[in-house]
């Protein structure tokens, strides 16, 4: 450890960075697409733009993260943009059969946005700052367009607090699992 209370092994090896970017890079393709799908049945204006908004937001990020995605010899061979848990594998199937925008809404609350938010700052704080300088800086623009489409969220729910919520649907909120 050095004076600065720095140790080498609190950062993530450049091959494990990479994977969990890649991972990061495919939620947020995968969200562009459901929230694009969601935004073009919704009924409700202020759900449609919240929806078509935020995932446009999303696939920015997975075009942004992609092009800055870290590389070396050692990681030709993989394929980087993954899902990153098994959970999320089935999440999109499960998430497309959500209907109704309360519980759309309630979804990118209480399951998609907390997860994107714990992954961003997991690779903001386990970054190597000498050599992942441009992956943090990357991070860093994303985490703060991510919490600005939480708020817009958050304002949307409030003007949306009275709505009832099939019970189905609810079950099927409360199974999703990201991992």
């Amino acid at each position: 450890m050095s004076d600065t209370g720095d140790s080498n092994d609190r950062w993530f090896p450049l091959v494990e960075l990479a994977g969990r970017i890649g991972g990061l890079i495919w939620v947020e393709q995968q969200l562009f697409e459901l929230l694009g799908a969601w935004a073009t049945d919704e009924t409700d204006v202020a759900s449609k733009l919240l929806f078509a908004e935020t995932g446009r937001h999303h696939g920015w990020h997975a075009q942004l993260l992609t092009e800055a995605l870290p590389t070396s010899p050692e990681l030709l061979d993989r394929s980087l943009i993954s899902a990153p848990s098994d959970g999320w594998v089935s999440a999109p199937s499960q998430l497309r059969r959500l209907q109704g925008a309360g519980v759309r809404i309630r979804a990118l609350e209480r399951v998609l946005n907390p997860w994107v938010d714990r992954e961003i700052a997991a690779l903001q704080d386990l970054a190597v700052p000498s050599s992942d300088r441009p992956s943090t800086r990357l991070l860093n623009i994303v985490g703060f367009d991510h919490r600005r489409d939480q708020s817009e969220c958050e304002r949307v729910t409030e003007k949306r607090n009275s709505d009832v919520v099939d019970l189905d649907m609810q079950r099927l909120l409360a199974s999703i699992d990201l991992g």
